[in-house]
């Protein structure tokens, strides 16, 4: 069941970012990968979902990640929300359009 969200939130995110899914799963510091994979993180994150749970997917979609990283990202986008309210805006937006 957490796959579905996870590939919900995955499409969501790639449409928003305009990036193509298998750039999501790149070991790449680009910025707007970054910002999506942080993204991602966070909006698992605040639906409760665990982090080993995260860790799988990505490592089961051949991104290979640890919770430390993880737990990084999900800091780095409450601090992205803290200082721009659109951003928040944007997580609600993705986090209603899931369907699960």
């Amino acid at each position: 069941m957490k796959s579905a969200i996870f590939d919900q939130y995955v499409d969501k995110i790639i449409e928003l970012f305009s990036i193509k899914r298998e750039d999501f799963f790149l070991k790449s510091k680009k910025q707007e990968l970054v910002d999506a994979r942080q993204l991602f993180y966070y909006l698992c994150y605040t639906r409760n979902i665990r982090l080993c749970y995260i860790e799988r997917y990505m490592i089961s979609q051949g991104y290979s990640i640890g919770h430390n990283s993880i737990q990084g990202g999900i800091k780095s986008m409450e601090k992205k929300i803290e200082q721009d309210p659109d951003q928040l805006t944007i997580v609600k937006k993705i986090d209603k359009s899931v369907l699960i």
